[in-house]
């Protein structure tokens, strides 16, 4: 019992840690927007773990911009619009970092023709992830390395590789992925707070 309260009191700790460090970083960082040295009317300022949700609820007008290719709202997603899309960041301190990202999508084609959509994702014009998308909603990630993070900008670019034409009343437009939510992360401390999650696992497991 008393290495239980033990390792549940290192798992307090820990998490008050983390706590203090995120308001202090908070807290001398409030002004970095308006301090930001790019054009915030075509990057759009973003905190690292921020989720941007997709569905009519969600964040999402704040990062993307229908001239980048994206579609009007729709209830729990945005759906693309032509054969390549673009979200454009503008992420303090991102310099030289790996970023992860996660993302949860369904893929729109030809059903008759196809059994997935392939995604291609690029970040600032370097080939980063493939992806076959099928028609069900699931979880995608890939990893932009430190190398393609030359400054705090970073534009994500989603091209189509057979668009589905969608046929309106008064359009036709090519589509290809719907996005419901998205998040970027330290790739680095993401996995230090995995190896941390892991070994508290082990510890507490031991103890059973």
């Amino acid at each position: 019992m008393l290495k239980v309260l033990k390792y549940a009191l290192v798992i307090i700790v820990i998490l008050l840690i983390t706590s203090l460090c995120l308001i202090f970083f908070t807290s001398n960082n409030k002004n970095w927007i308006k301090n930001a040295d790019v054009d915030l009317s075509v990057y759009r300022p973003y905190v690292l773990n921020t989720e941007i949700n997709f569905n009519h609820k969600g964040n999402s007008k704040k990062y993307i911009k229908q001239e980048d290719g994206w579609g009007g709202q729709e209830k729990e997603y945005r759906i693309n619009r032509g054969k390549e899309s673009k979200v454009k960041l503008y992420i303090k301190d991102g310099k030289n970092k790996d970023i992860l990202l996660n993302m949860h999508s369904f893929g729109l084609f030809d059903q008759n023709k196809y059994k997935f959509q392939t995604i291609t994702l690029t970040a600032n014009d370097t080939e980063i992830q493939k992806w076959e998308i099928n028609y069900e909603s699931n979880n995608y990630s890939a990893t932009i390395p430190a190398s393609v993070m030359k400054d705090n900008t970073l534009v994500l670019t989603f091209l189509i590789k057979d668009p589905y034409i969608y046929v309106s009343e008064n359009d036709s437009i090519p589509i290809g992925i719907a996005i419901k939510k998205m998040v970027l992360k330290n790739y680095s401390t993401s996995e230090t707070k995995k190896k941390v999650a892991k070994w508290l696992k082990n510890k507490l497991s031991k103890l059973k």
